[in-house]
């Protein structure tokens, strides 16, 4: 955990630290914070988690730590508790997607979709059918059933607290 804080940091260094909120309408540029995390601005996909017109927001370094303290908060409480090993450590083994919007109260909302894995699905070519990996870092990816392999939860960082966390459940 302490190696991906400055990761956080140096790349907002890289890309600017910047809290801007602007009103998104087609699909920015994924920036990827490490092999296991995603900033997706897939507006697409956030018209169904919010009211349209999606407003988006960049986090800068200060919100990156916010956001650890939260989920440092929610696994003190044991929303975590479903893994085998109920700790951040074990939270943060997942693919996480991250999507950064403003809510219809003005308030910053951080939505993470979590993934154990990356599911791959059958395209057909000219040479036959080929196996493909979903884009988890340009799309949220949403996943039915899976179980304790797929999570979801939403951080208020202007409010400093974690809602609407779910697990899959299981088919």
């Amino acid at each position: 955990m302490r190696l991906l804080l400055p990761i956080f940091i140096i790349i907002q260094l890289i890309f600017g630290c910047s809290n801007n909120q602007h009103q998104q309408t087609e699909t920015l540029k994924t920036e990827v914070v490490d092999s296991m995390v995603a900033v997706v601005n897939d507006t697409s996909f956030l018209k169904f988690i919010t009211t349209p017109p999606v407003k988006t927001w960049e986090p800068d370094s200060a919100d990156w730590k916010l956001i650890d303290k939260i989920l440092r908060k929610a696994d003190s409480e044991g929303i975590f508790d479903f893994l085998k090993k109920p700790t951040l450590q074990s939270m943060k083994r997942y693919y996480r997607q991250y999507a950064f919007y403003i809510n219809d109260e003005g308030q910053r909302i951080v939505y993470i979709n979590a993934l154990c894995e990356i599911l791959q699905y059958p395209e057909e070519t000219a040479k036959g059918i080929i196996w493909q990996k979903d884009d988890w870092k340009n799309t949220i990816n949403l996943v039915l059933d899976g179980g304790p392999c797929y999570w979801q939860v939403k951080i208020n960082l202007t409010e400093q607290d974690y809602f609407d966390f779910s697990v899959n459940g299981e088919a």
